[in-house]
């Protein structure tokens, strides 16, 4: 391979792809997080297979009072677009922001949602055709809500520091004939949003397994029920978080601030049926000090939310399974048990 051929494969957009993923997953490991670039998934909408380019998938869970099920923890996925964008600017724009919004996209398998998902299945399972759906709605729901609130209701974490977060944003070259549709930041924007939904899609699938996928012909009623009843309980205890980050290398200005310049932004993309997502971005020679702040805040919060969740779960008297009794009558499988500790 002749020298000229080296330098222009150096300076191809695939090297200098290649080696801002390379960073952005060291960032990750050298702070002892696990990092994996290049990972493959199917989307969504399409059903294509496409890349993410960065995904470090860490479970929060000291502190540890005790090793058993039930302990509470933390999932988070922070996924990760790299993209150098080093000819274009982005102007971002403060704007008024709903309390609900500036928060991490999560799944709990308490949701209400979620139960009814459960029911359905649970309902369909030939040992459990006489259940009663109603008495099953509500014992799920006791079990997630024990005082009418969340049983995971301190196990939360916030979005990290950034400079501006925003809720209008243009990207720029400087130049007035500037096409609106020629745009490869929205482009990122839509990749890594692409991206984000698969992960969540793999966690909410992944919980669900515990719960939905059981084998009636492997196993009796009575123990089919009592591993419902666990397992469920057990993922009262999990909540999962995922957190989308572009990295380039364009520019960002604060156009509030006379057009200060900024290392990173959070950018709220609002639909019009009133949902929304958010896409942190942040300047490559900024993104190792990010990373530092991001993760030295998620250990922190989880640490607190973590200890506040053991509290609550003592103070509930609460473990895992302790009340099969219950889910076995409201699976039409006898008389419910009168239970030595409740919620």
């Amino acid at each position: 391979m002749t020298g000229d051929i080296k330098s222009k494969l150096a300076s191809s957009e695939a090297a200098e792809s290649l080696e801002m993923e390379q960073f952005v997953a060291n960032c990750f490991r050298a702070r002892s997080w696990p990092a994996q670039q290049g990972v493959y998934y199917s989307d969504l909408e399409t059903r294509k297979e496409r890349e993410i380019d960065v995904i470090s998938r860490h479970i929060l869970n000291r502190p540890r009072r005790h090793r058993g099920s039930g302990s509470p923890e933390i999932h988070l996925s922070t996924i990760c677009e790299c993209k150098s964008l080093s000819e274009w600017s982005i102007l971002c724009r403060k704007g008024d922001m709903d309390w609900h919004e500036n928060r991490l996209r999560e799944h709990w398998s308490g949701y209400e949602e979620h139960i009814m998902q459960l029911i359905g299945k649970v309902s369909t399972a030939a040992p459990f055709k006489n259940c009663n759906k109603t008495k099953l709605f509500e014992y799920f729901l006791g079990r997630a809500y024990p005082d009418e609130r969340e049983l995971a209701y301190e196990l939360c974490i916030l979005q990290p520091p950034v400079d501006l977060i925003a809720t209008a944003f243009r990207p720029t070259k400087g130049n007035s004939k500037e096409r609106e549709g020629n745009n490869p930041f929205w482009s990122a924007i839509q990749s890594l949003l692409s991206s984000t939904r698969a992960a969540e899609h793999r966690a909410v699938e992944t919980m669900r397994s515990y719960t939905f996928d059981m084998n009636p012909l492997s196993d009796t009623a009575s123990e089919l029920t009592k591993y419902l009843a666990f397992f469920f309980d057990e993922q009262l205890t999990r909540r999962a978080f995922f957190h989308p980050v572009i990295c380039c290398k364009s520019r960002l200005f604060d156009m509030d601030d006379d057009f200060s310049e900024i290392g990173s932004a959070r950018i709220f993309i609002r639909n019009i049926d009133f949902s929304y997502r958010y896409v942190d971005v942040v300047n490559f020679s900024k993104f190792d000090a990010y990373i530092e702040t991001a993760l030295a805040s998620f250990e922190k919060q989880s640490y607190k939310s973590i200890r506040r969740t053991w509290d609550r779960l003592a103070a509930l008297h609460w473990a895992p399974g302790q009340s099969s009794g219950e889910l076995s009558h409201a699976l039409g499988l006898g008389t419910r048990r009168k239970l030595s500790k409740r919620q």
